[in-house]
């Protein structure tokens, strides 16, 4: 059977309809609920404004859901998996590193440590370019879902600056529950490999 893009985007779509079945990602989706529903409670207890936490809910999971599919194609066209890329190890490292500060709860920084002590010490031995393609995979798909939707809902807020004065400034903090993340999660999850269609001679792009 030769290469298909209609093949892959099935696969994609598969992908994303299979981890919407997962109570875990159910479970994100309660979660991003419950942050919007905090923001929007203080949004109201500042400037008496409600807004409904279900909708804002909703929109998210559906910017969320296409995250997901695009997230999925790109991990399958180019052969990124979460089989030996320390998904654990990652998780913990990001939330210790939040410890230290909220913005550090990033896979970007996490991944990257991570890679540095697996390079230093060998342990854990994780696919060093495997965890790159994700972290890149996961900010791809961020990047697009803030260009999409990053600007919808802002929250005004009063922020002191570092000279000391108080300035008008917006809270442009988005949640989505992407079913890709939910993917790495499950790590019992199916992944699709070339031996389910002929993929071209350079798939997979990351060794």
């Amino acid at each position: 059977m030769d290469f298909s893009w209609t093949l892959v985007l099935y696969h994609s779509a598969f992908t994303v309809l299979q981890l919407l079945m997962s109570p875990l990602f159910w479970l994100v989706v309660v979660l991003v609920w419950l942050q919007y529903r905090r923001m929007l409670k203080t949004k109201e207890s500042l400037y008496g404004l409600k807004d409904s936490s279900f909708r804002a809910s909703f929109i998210a999971l559906v910017y969320g859901v296409i995250g997901g599919f695009l997230g999925s194609f790109l991990m399958i066209l180019f052969g990124v998996t979460i089989n030996g890329v320390g998904v654990a190890w990652l998780w913990i490292i990001a939330l210790v590193l939040m410890l230290f500060s909220p913005r550090f709860l990033c896979f970007s920084y996490a991944g990257g440590v991570l890679a540095l002590i697996s390079i230093i010490f060998g342990y854990p031995q994780v696919d060093i370019p495997g965890l790159m393609g994700l972290v890149a995979v996961l900010h791809l798909v961020e990047s697009i879902l803030i260009l999409l939707s990053g600007h919808q809902d802002p929250l005004p807020v009063y922020v002191r600056n570092p000279d000391g004065r108080v300035v008008g400034a917006f809270n442009l903090q988005k949640f989505w529950p992407i079913p890709l993340a939910a993917m790495m999660i499950l790590l019992g999850a199916d992944q699709v490999s070339g031996e389910l269609m002929n993929m071209p001679e350079w798939w997979p792009l990351i060794r």
